[in-house]
C-alpha cells in the first residue's frame, strides 16, 4: 500500500467528520435564518393582504357613490321590477330611499323661500311689537280719562 493509497480514505473520513461538525454547529444559526425569512416573508404577505383589503375598500366606497349619484341623479332605477311583485313597475322598491331623494331633489329652491319667510316673520314681529306698544298707550290714555286720537 503506498502512502497515497493510505491518504485518500483518511482524508475522506476527516472531510465527512469536519462537515458534520460544521452541519451540528451551524444549526442554531441555520433555525435563526429560518426563523427571520419566515418572519420577514409573513409581514410582506400582512402588508400586500392589507393593501388588497385598502383597495377593496377603497373601490367599493367609489362604486356606492357613484351608484348612489346615479340613483339620486335618476330616482326612476328605484322602482321596483322583480317578478312577482305586487309593486311591479309601479312601486319603489326601497321606498323610504325613493321619498327621501324625491323629497331632497325638490328642495333646492328651498334656501331664498326660508330666507324670505325670515325677513316676512321679523317684520311681523316688528309690526306686533309697535301695535302692542300702541295698544298700551291708549290703554293708558283710557285709564287717565283722556280723550283718545
Amino acid at each position: 500500500m503506498t502512502l497515497l493509497q493510505l491518504f485518500f480514505p483518511i482524508a475522506t473520513i476527516a472531510l465527512s467528520v469536519a462537515c458534520f461538525a460544521c452541519w451540528k454547529t451551524n444549526k442554531p444559526l441555520r433555525e435563526k435564518a429560518k426563523e427571520e425569512a419566515r418572519i420577514v416573508s409573513e409581514r410582506a404577505a400582512k402588508e400586500v393582504a392589507e393593501g388588497r383589503e385598502k383597495d377593496r375598500r377603497n373601490n367599493f366606497r367609489k362604486e356606492l357613490y357613484s351608484d348612489l349619484e346615479q340613483i339620486i341623479a335618476t330616482p326612476d332605477m328605484l322602482v321596483d321590477h322583480r317578478y312577482g311583485s305586487p309593486f311591479r313597475g309601479t312601486g319603489y322598491r326601497w321606498k323610504h330611499l325613493a321619498e327621501f331623494i324625491l323629497r331632497v331633489k325638490n328642495m333646492k329652491d328651498q334656501h331664498d323661500t326660508i330666507t324670505y319667510l325670515d325677513r316676512k316673520l321679523l317684520k311681523q314681529s316688528e309690526m306686533i311689537r309697535d301695535l302692542q306698544l300702541n295698544q298700551r298707550d291708549i290703554m293708558k290714555a283710557l285709564q287717565m280719562g283722556n280723550p283718545v286720537e
